[in-house]
């Protein structure tokens, strides 16, 4: 059988063109929110967010409540995804685990047959030497 050459892999993007990717990426992909860090405001003086007014700090108190639900959404479904691919695999090996038992069973149930065999016959052999002696 001739062995046939695998193509080359494509070479991986340089610095410069991850960067792009980034740049261009949409502010709500999901790669970039999940598990995001809450953003500090710009605490610089004079900085609508600087926090000297009582209405900033409400601002960045409700962005950052905000941020803590939209984590916490994410792990939650995470967790449930999780939970969901460990019982699809349980329930793709439940064939076979159900075999074995039932062949592990049956093996069971012909060594239970022949001890009950073995019992009987022992028990007519004991039986036909008393009878005998009387």
């Amino acid at each position: 059988m001739p062995q046939t050459r695998l193509p080359e892999r494509p070479k991986p993007p340089t610095g410069e063109e991850m960067l792009a990717d980034i740049a261009g990426a949409d502010d709500t992909d999901v790669v970039f929110v999940t598990g995001q860090a809450v953003e500090l405001a710009d605490l610089t003086p004079g900085s609508p967010d600087s926090g000297s007014a009582e209405g900033g700090e409400k601002q960045l108190s409700q962005d950052a409540q905000t941020q803590a639900e939209k984590r916490e959404s994410a792990q939650r479904a995470y967790h449930k995804a999780q939970e969901f691919l460990e019982r699809v695999k349980t329930l793709q090996d439940a064939p076979a685990t159900l075999e074995e038992q039932y062949t592990h069973l049956e093996e069971l149930g012909k060594e239970m047959s022949k001890a009950i065999s073995d019992l009987q016959e022992s028990s007519n052999h004991f039986t036909k030497k008393k009878k005998k002696k009387r």
